[in-house]
């Protein structure tokens, strides 16, 4: 790796290349979020549906993970001190993400199980492990990696496994192969992408962004470095006994270990925020804030449906309120938050800075007003609230009202957002 790396011609990521992935986001945000409500009334039965797994597939492909990826791009030189491969590695991958995410969200919606969908989920898979290709190459070159980039690595190899069991998963749907049960492989990838790639993401560039952010320097990492090896290991050991069946005993010893590794990642934050200079949070913080609460929230759930392999099977909302509270709660809570902060640093550093001095200028914060962030906040929450609760309570006309007040959220968040895009100073 070091014999090659160094001989590849180096680039930075441009605001273009990160800009599309945003702008691909939230646009999916606000797509899915419309469908999301449109079809709030077929939020019931068992979550392996045709319109589960497509709305799902939806919020994961089109709007969190190109957000993920376009943060990434941005961050990875950042963090490891190094510059990108390539120029058309990032958007390649890009281009073959958007058919494959296309083209698989498609054939499952009208469930169509022919060669489509496994080609989809290859293409899709291609595109990934393209991102990962080219931000390991950038990885190589790093002299040293730090917490938050060993977060980084873990959850981009993860996410590759995922992808790869998804192709696995799509191809017995066209033309069954697997000596497993469809639906326990289902949930080792499911986990794989969720926890495995986005938990430890935003694990790892919490540590950062909250550090960097609120001032706060001198936390010891040790909380930070057990949450990472407690839940790697989990995740192993859960999608092995899924998909293999091994005993019930490897199950419970590994969702133990999922659960340290939730409590070991608060206790770090907590260190944080003991240490930081900056005291008053911004809107922003709050959907962070939010964010810890649905994963406190999700790791409990997930403990609970756990039961039902020994026991008794659980109800079908419990899957379906389990998944929306990972997915949308704490996924979709530090997205939408951290976006407020990122997006406008972004705009601000390659269109306002290059004018400093030569006339005054409004800083990143202040070319987004903070009065409609605090009531698309308080939308979001209060709609995801209501869906979980209308889930649990097996009222309708609850979940119809909380698939609403999401969808209006997301479309007040894309209009705060993307007139950046045309912002000039």
């Amino acid at each position: 790796m070091q014999g090659i790396v160094p001989s590849l011609s180096v680039s930075t990521p441009s605001w273009r290349l990160v800009g599309s992935h945003f702008l691909v986001g939230l646009l999916g945000m606000v797509g899915f979020a419309t469908l999301f409500a449109w079809h709030a009334h077929r939020l019931e039965g068992h979550f392996f549906q045709p319109i589960f797994l497509a709305l799902v597939h939806f919020a994961v492909l089109l709007w969190l993970l190109p957000i993920a990826f376009g943060a990434l791009l941005q961050m990875v030189p950042v963090i490891f001190s190094v510059d990108l491969p390539s120029r058309w590695m990032p958007w390649t991958a890009f281009v073959l993400y958007l058919l494959g995410s296309s083209g698989l969200i498609g054939h499952m919606w009208d469930y169509a199980t022919g060669w489509g969908l496994p080609a989809a989920a290859g293409l899709l898979a291609a595109s990934i492990w393209l991102y990962a290709i080219t931000l390991f190459l950038a990885i190589g070159r790093s002299p040293k990696v730090d917490l938050t980039g060993a977060h980084v690595i873990f959850a981009l190899l993860f996410l590759m496994l995922s992808s790869a069991l998804g192709v696995a998963l799509a191809w017995n749907l066209y033309r069954p192969f697997l000596l497993v049960d469809h639906l326990m492989a289902l949930r080792a990838h499911v986990h794989l992408a969720g926890m495995g790639f986005f938990g430890l993401l935003i694990f790892g560039v919490a540590y950062k962004l909250c550090s960097m952010f609120l001032l706060a320097y001198g936390a010891k990492t040790w909380a930070g470095w057990l949450s990472l090896l407690a839940t790697s290991t989990g995740l192993i050991l859960l999608g092995v006994d899924w998909i293999f069946g091994v005993t019930a005993e490897l199950q419970l010893f590994a969702a133990s270990a999922l659960a340290l590794g939730v409590l070991a990642f608060f206790q770090q934050i907590l260190a944080i925020f003991r240490t930081r200079l900056k005291k008053d949070l911004e809107v922003p913080w709050w959907h962070t804030l939010a964010s810890f609460g649905w994963l406190a929230l999700a790791s409990a759930f997930g403990l609970w449906l756990l039961r039902g392999d020994a026991e008794v099977k659980p109800a079908d909302w419990e899957p379906l309120a389990y998944a929306l509270a990972g997915l949308l709660g704490f996924v979709g809570s530090i997205v939408v938050g951290q976006l407020y902060k990122i997006l406008p640093f972004l705009i601000w550093l390659h269109r306002f800075s290059p004018r400093l001095g030569e006339k005054p200028l409004p800083t990143a914060a202040q070319l987004i007003p903070q009065d409609p962030q605090v009531l698309q906040w308080s939308t979001m929450q209060i709609g995801l609230l209501w869906l979980l609760a209308g889930l649990a309570l097996q009222i309708p006309a609850a979940v119809l009202v909380g698939c609403g007040l999401f969808a209006v959220s997301a479309w007040m968040f894309a209009a705060l957002l993307l007139p950046l895009y045309f912002a000039k100073p």
